[in-house]
């Protein structure tokens, strides 16, 4: 209510106080009407005050809140980084674990492997040398240096 209405309804009420002409009635009827009309410019007021000091801290605030969020999706960038890291840390150590069995066969094959080889290369030796002592043809170098092979005609 504007300050016309409360006018208006401040001489009504005086004129019918008036009527009675008690001057302490129309100083209650008057303060009455004042209170009245101060709650009522309070009430009308009041929301758009509220939202104006809504709207004032949401200026002030929304930027700090959007660059908290920022920070946070940054964080959680690299929280995330860090926890595929160490999972795939965890997974390539529990791997290796696992794999020790494997590579002691693979010892043991390779050492096998390595006996085997000698004892071939032992067999194999052994046999050119069986070869050379058992062979007909023996190599003699005449006076000019030349080899030449001989054999014995029986």
């Amino acid at each position: 209510m504007d300050s016309f209405g409360s006018q208006a309804l401040l001489h009504a009420s005086i004129n019918r106080s008036s009527d009675s002409g008690d001057p302490e009635v129309e100083y209650r009827v008057k303060k009455v009407t004042e209170k009245f009309s101060e709650c009522m410019h309070i009430v009308a007021n009041e929301p758009s005050l509220a939202m104006f000091r809504i709207q004032e801290h949401i200026r002030k605030s929304l930027p700090k809140l959007a660059e908290c969020k920022m920070e946070l999706g940054q964080t959680q960038q690299l929280v995330q980084g860090a926890y595929y890291d160490v999972d795939y840390a965890i997974r390539a150590v529990s791997d290796i674990q696992n794999s020790t069995q494997s590579f002691a066969s693979i010892e043991n094959m390779l050492k096998d492997s390595i006996t085997c080889k000698r004892q071939l290369n032992a067999k194999a030796q052994a046999a050119k040398a069986v070869k050379a002592r058992d062979s007909p043809l023996t190599l003699i170098k005449d006076e000019t240096g030349e080899t030449a092979s001989t054999g014995s005609n029986t």
